[in-house]
């Protein structure tokens, strides 16, 4: 419901356009399974610069290939 609301608000075309950050791996599962891209954060570290990168070079790598 969530990321229909952000959808719908930032104007995306569909899900596949969301990178969506979080340090829980049911969330992570729940909107890979409608489609967003999701990077797990790990709690003990989290959110950092690192993390971006890595995710961007993921969702490059997944739109692209």
């Amino acid at each position: 419901v969530h990321m229909k609301k952000i959808q719908e608000d930032l104007g995306f075309n569909g899900y596949k356009e969301i990178l969506f950050f979080d340090d829980d791996h049911y969330n992570i599962r729940q909107t890979k399974t409608i489609g967003v891209h999701a990077h797990l954060v790990q709690r003990k570290t989290g959110m950092d610069l690192r993390e971006v990168i890595i995710a961007l070079n993921r969702y490059d790598k997944k739109i692209n290939d």
